[in-house]
């Protein structure tokens, strides 16, 4: 299940839908994902201090949690949520967890200290993103 947290309900619906579509064309399953648009400012740590956080994924006890920086343009907000449910993915097939002061990623270890650019789940994600993205709308549009 998606719940969003977005100030325009319109625009509630339509991120629900476009994300529920993302979920169903990755094919997975979880109980619950929330995406909230949030000032950038509470969006998790940043790795990268050099540049904004755009979204960031957050493993809650009970479901996914997904904020997204609420000034960015709709068009990177959408890039932005299939980025980070190509991470909620990659958690649920058990390659990606948060360990104590890290990662594991296929069995390995990454420290929080370790190059965000370099990350496999990263680079992973960024050369699917765009594709999804793609796919997702061309979907959401029809």
């Amino acid at each position: 299940m998606i719940e969003v947290i977005h100030d325009n309900e319109r625009e509630n619906r339509n991120i629900k839908e476009f994300s529920e579509i993302a979920v169903r064309q990755l094919n997975f399953s979880v109980d619950r994902v929330i995406i909230s648009f949030v000032d950038t400012k509470t969006i998790g740590d940043n790795p990268r201090s050099d540049k904004r956080t755009l979204g960031s994924l957050l493993l809650l006890p009970d479901c996914y949690k997904v904020d997204i920086d609420k000034d960015i343009p709709s068009s990177v907000q959408a890039l932005t949520i299939c980025h980070e449910l190509i991470h909620v993915n990659q958690n649920v097939l058990g390659r990606l967890a948060p360990v104590v002061d890290g990662w594991t990623w296929d069995g390995e270890y990454y420290a929080t200290t370790s190059n965000y650019s370099e990350r496999p789940w990263e680079i992973e994600a960024r050369a699917k993103e765009r594709d999804l993205l793609y796919s997702v709308l061309k979907e959401y549009r029809s």
